[in-house]
């Protein structure tokens, strides 16, 4: 794979993502907030992510893997991505998953915020959110799943259980970085998108290349194979839209209502979607 189609393709993705995103028929009425509702939820999932990841994290892992062969795919992208220097794509993968595309998600909605109280705290439960249902629920997957991760396939049998972290040999589906950082971003483009900042394209624009990044630095890094980062893109991106537009606006002239009614001759049933 040349660089100048890894570069065509990413480019493809930024724009796919964008294009996709909600465009609201009324600028800041479009958005209400549940802080009642939406900040334990959140709080609640951040909770059981750091329950998995800390004191149940050797319970929870699986102890083989369940998804051990790969593809022709996978093994061409990893020969191709992998840098000689794993550990550095890895700490690398840390800062832009963790920390930079958080920031730029958060921080971009705090700067584009009309009111720097009440509306960008709305904004930013509503991202939290979504990254964390996103989180949580790759997680699951991750334990469902039980794919051996690359850098432990080329390993012998005997070896494997002496890994730096065994815990983590077989969670390889699909990539949380890449999950979660994608979340962020999107979470936060779409809600910039539906209270129609004028600037909501910055939010797209620093965001999903950070997240895109970060998927690619995981592969870099030998942590995933490049179908649990396509994945965990997917799924990110899907929660990030679907977090601020289906549980965070009202019925209005940009959203669909549903309606079942009885037609005159009382014998049949009608179902009517009005956009």
């Amino acid at each position: 794979m040349t660089a100048g189609r890894r570069a065509a393709g990413i480019a493809g993705l930024i724009a796919t993502v964008v294009m996709a995103a909600p465009r609201p028929a009324a600028a800041e009425r479009e958005l209400v907030a549940h802080h009642a509702r939406d900040v334990p939820i959140t709080l609640g999932l951040v909770g059981l992510w750091v329950l998995g990841e800390t004191v149940a994290k050797d319970a929870l892992s699986p102890d083989a893997c369940r998804w051990c062969a790969t593809n022709a795919v996978d093994r061409g992208v990893r020969l191709n991505l992998r840098w000689e220097d794993t550990a550095l794509a890895k700490r690398l993968s840390d800062v832009t998953g963790f920390a930079l595309t958080p920031l730029a998600a958060m921080g971009g909605l705090v700067v584009l915020s009309p009111d720097r109280r009440a509306t960008a705290l709305h904004d930013l439960v509503i991202v939290a959110e979504a990254a964390a249902i996103a989180t949580d629920l790759n997680y699951l997957v991750k334990i469902a799943v039980a794919r051996e991760r690359p850098d432990v396939s080329d390993l012998a049998p005997a070896d494997k259980p002496r890994t730096d972290r065994p815990a983590e040999n077989n969670l390889s589906f699909n990539s949380g970085h890449a999950t979660s950082a994608m979340a962020f971003a999107v979470a936060a483009g779409t809600t910039a998108t539906l209270r129609g900042y004028r600037h909501a394209w910055a939010v797209w624009a620093t965001g999903v290349p950070l997240a895109l990044a970060t998927g690619y630095l995981r592969i870099a890094g030998d942590r995933h194979w490049a179908s649990d980062v396509v994945t965990g893109w997917a799924v990110g991106a899907a929660v990030g839209v679907a977090v601020p537009y289906l549980l965070h606006t009202r019925p209005g002239p940009g959203r669909p209502t549903v309606a079942l009614g009885r037609a005159a001759d009382a014998t049949t049933l009608g179902l009517a979607v009005a956009w």
